[in-house]
């Protein structure tokens, strides 16, 4: 019921319920795109057109989801276009398409195979788990915060969050030793 206040309100461009959004999803929505393009300059223009298009086209706004969920969506979509946009030819830099693994939308990965087995690991895990690992790596919360948002304990998250790494080491060992670093390394 809240959310649709809040669209509805910004459908009516008050300026607060604006300020409001921007204020509380500004930060983390900016920490979630530097993940994807690792220049902090370019992640703050990303999120800040977020915002202007989401005022400039707030009287038609459609959110069938969470509205966080729809502000990670928006932003999330114009990195991929961003890096599709860089035609990346640097073998360095196609980690930012790795990248793509921790997030919803994670077909700039062009192995398919190694996409269902993402897909299903994230599935698979128990749901704690699977909550905990998404709060860190796709939208780049604290320990701190997690354990906030979940109501456990620091040292519940910092577990779940090995307990996932190990998993993740286990289950992607055939891959070679960088992808397995790049995934453990982006997500303690």
């Amino acid at each position: 019921m809240q959310k649709d206040h809040l669209v509805y309100r910004l459908k009516k461009k008050e300026k607060e319920a604006y300020q409001l959004l921007f204020d509380t999803y500004f930060e983390r929505l900016f920490l979630f795109a530097s993940n994807f393009v690792f220049i902090d300059d370019v992640a703050n223009d990303i999120v800040q057109d977020v915002f202007i298009s989401l005022w400039e086209k707030s009287d038609s706004l459609d959110v069938n989801s969470s509205l966080k969920s729809f502000l990670y969506a928006m932003v999330r979509n114009r990195c991929i276009n961003y890096i599709r946009d860089m035609k990346v030819e640097d073998r360095n830099k196609r980690l930012f398409l790795e990248a793509h693994i921790y997030s919803d939308t994670i077909d700039a990965i062009e192995d398919e195979d190694l996409l269902e087995e993402i897909r299903a690991f994230i599935n698979e895990l128990p749901e704690q788990c699977r909550e905990i690992f998404k709060m860190r790596t796709m939208y780049g919360y604290k320990y701190t915060e997690i354990a906030e948002e979940m109501d456990v304990s620091v040292d519940t998250v910092k577990v779940q969050l090995k307990r996932a790494k190990d998993k993740l080491k286990l289950k992607f060992s055939g891959y070679g030793t960088s992808v397995i670093f790049f995934l453990i390394s982006n997500f303690v």
